[in-house]
């Protein structure tokens, strides 16, 4: 069986931790809190025919807000609808033509995972 969060708990935390004004701080909490819950999880080792649509749903909705806290805690600046209080300035240097990619390697969330930052030109 795989212990999951409600909705209501995944949403708080989003609201809370990784919403407009957003904290070092807040979002290393939020990022260890999913982690809790998706590190756990072995796709190699579940029967994920057993899954029911809620709990497809809830999956999906922690690793959204995985990616996104693990995203923004990257991204040292403020641009855009999204705001650090701890980094308020736009750092058009660093980050003007750069965009965060996150990759992971097997079928499910492990702690490998690969943080790619692209150059545009």
């Amino acid at each position: 069986d795989v212990m999951l969060p409600s909705k209501e708990e995944i949403k708080w935390m989003m609201t809370n931790y990784a919403a407009i004004e957003r904290t070092e701080e807040g979002l290393l909490i939020a990022k260890c809190w999913f982690e809790k819950f998706l590190w756990p999880i072995s796709f190699w080792d579940i029967n994920v025919n057993n899954f029911t649509n809620k709990e497809y749903e809830k999956i999906n909705m922690l690793t959204a807000g995985w990616l996104i806290v693990t995203s923004a805690l990257q991204r040292t600046e403020s641009r855009g609808g999204h705001f650090r209080t701890d980094h308020p300035h736009k750092d058009d240097r660093l980050w003007l033509k750069n965009q965060i990619l996150l990759s992971k390697y097997d079928t499910g969330l492990k702690n490998d995972s690969e943080v790619m930052e692209i150059e545009f030109t």
